[in-house]
């Protein structure tokens, strides 16, 4: 389930980050970040087909 979870956390923070809620998003990405960091799979976060809104 972690996986899952951390992939959500992506979602989400990348959901408020193209609706211009910056402080929404943080939390969502810090956790995100800590989830992969944790799993071993930061590739997630710099997957190119999902790219933040903050780096388009």
């Amino acid at each position: 389930m972690k996986p899952l979870v951390a992939r959500c956390h992506i979602g989400l923070g990348r959901f408020h980050e193209k609706n211009n809620q910056p402080d929404q998003a943080k939390p969502s990405l810090q956790l995100a970040r800590t989830m992969c960091d944790d799993l071993g799979a930061t590739f997630w976060l710099t997957d190119p087909l999902h790219q933040s809104a903050a780096s388009a």
